[in-house]
């Protein structure tokens, strides 16, 4: 049934309040101290839509910060490194494209039209940008398409899912063409539907060929990080599959945090890995075996 997206809102919004006093825990001191896990752990607990003290918001956010600014650097690394090893880009000119400042402004415009956006989103955006890191199809070969070709480790490479995340120009148009079909279930509350925006192809759709669930993200979403729709990788962890603070897993399946992605993505210098065709439906990914991956990993920063 059709859903009112005001109440989606007041729904799906944060509870950011001036109290002081409580014990702070600083997110951003202890990431740059080296504890980025136990620290991510943390956040990926804590339920903005429940009191939360705008100091300790506001450490959650320059913790965030820090780790997009990471994440920018591996970027930035993986964009030059892998071209100059021989990886044909499927768009040179979109690999990384940093935010300018209309992207900022649209940024704006999103998160106060359809946010609150997740933190590692919306801070993604602003330090960040976009990436592509699609292989080009005049390099890419499917070895399924003819038994009598052998592609080699490179050519290859475009199956086991390049890091993509859509410019936020095309997820606010996404924003914009969901909002009019919002609907719930008939028996759910009101409130309980949101946007489902998509935000990159799915491993199969990069490589050129048939896939299922491309990769989306649920507005509003007031927590820190999101699960990423559609990214099929096994069960989620014990705080993903808290379906009172991640409601709707059914509609997410099994996940992984966007964190998680990007952290996995930079295992394998910048590839998620492909989805073991021996092993259908259990969510485990493979890694890319190109040897010249092994040379960033002491050179990309842990995020």
């Amino acid at each position: 049934m059709p859903e009112d997206f005001k109440e989606v809102r007041r729904r799906w919004s944060r509870s950011i309040v001036a109290a002081r006093g409580w014990r702070h825990p600083r997110f951003a001191e202890r990431y740059e101290a080296g504890n980025r896990e136990a620290v991510w752990r943390d956040l990926h607990k804590r339920d903005l839509r429940k009191r939360t003290s705008q100091e300790v918001f506001d450490d959650a956010v320059a913790c965030v910060r820090l780790t997009m600014r990471r994440v920018r650097a591996n970027i930035e690394l993986l964009a030059d490194g892998l071209a100059e090893r021989g990886y044909a880009f499927c768009t040179p000119t979109q690999v990384h494209i940093p935010p300018s400042p209309s992207d900022l402004a649209t940024l704006a415009t999103l998160d106060d039209r359809y946010g609150p956006l997740p933190l590692t989103l919306r801070l993604f955006y602003e330090e960040v940008g976009s990436v592509d890191f699609r292989q080009s199809p005049d390099q890419l070969v499917h070895e399924w398409d003819d038994p009598e070709v052998s592609a080699s480790s490179l050519e290859a490479l475009g199956e086991y899912d390049p890091l993509y995340l859509t410019p936020v120009a095309d997820l606010a148009e996404d924003a914009e063409r969901e909002l009019p079909r919002l609907c719930r279930n008939f028996l759910d509350p009101p409130g309980s539907g949101r946007l489902k925006c998509w935000l990159a192809p799915d491993e199969c759709h990069k490589a050129n060929c048939s896939g299922a669930e491309d990769y989306h993200v649920y507005l509003p979403e007031p927590a820190v990080d999101f699960p990423l729709v559609g990214a099929w990788v096994g069960k989620p962890g014990r705080i993903l599959g808290n379906a009172k603070q991640y409601p709707w897993p059914k509609a997410f399946g099994p996940s992984e945090f966007f964190l998680s992605h990007l952290r996995e993505c930079f295992l394998n210098a910048g590839f998620r890995g492909k989805s073991n065709p021996e092993d259908e439906g259990s969510g485990r990914r493979l890694p890319p075996q190109w040897a010249p991956l092994r040379q960033f990993g002491t050179k990309l920063l842990p995020v």
